[in-house]
């Protein structure tokens, strides 16, 4: 296998959609299918500029996601672990992944909505400076 089309080919011929039915409900597993079955991004779509941009403070990050024409912010639901974010909810419930330039701490975090913008203020992790010293196995 060794382009796209050639894997689309497998998946197609080894039924592994249905096998896979019950990771349906998954949305991040049902959009990676629907992906699938509308084939690769145009370069068109990979040229468009990100929806979402960065301010980094001494002990906050702040993450600016423009959000989509006819979002329905009721319905949208944030996630955030120390290195990402996952915004659920957006039209064609599609899935927004965005990787954090900064590790943050995931508990602590407020996000409001201005205008058409998701304003996400989160914590950043301190780095840790201390040395921890390790026994070094050594062999005979």
């Amino acid at each position: 296998m060794n382009n796209w089309s050639d894997l689309e080919k497998w998946l197609h011929t080894t039924n592994f959609e249905k096998s896979m039915s019950a990771f349906k409900d998954i949305p991040i597993v049902d959009q990676f299918f629907n992906n699938l079955k509308r084939g690769s991004q145009s370069d068109e779509d990979r040229s468009l500029p990100k929806s979402y941009r960065f301010k980094e403070g001494k002990e906050h990050l702040d993450v600016l996601v423009q959000l989509p024409v006819n979002t329905d912010v009721q319905e949208l639901r944030l996630f955030v672990r120390e290195d990402y974010i996952r915004l659920e909810g957006l039209p064609d419930d599609s899935i927004e992944m965005i990787k954090l330039p900064r590790l943050v701490k995931a508990k602590y975090c407020r996000a409001k909505t201005v205008n058409d913008e998701l304003q996400i203020r989160l914590t950043k992790r301190a780095r840790s400076r201390k040395f921890y010293e390790h026994h070094i196995q050594t062999s005979y």
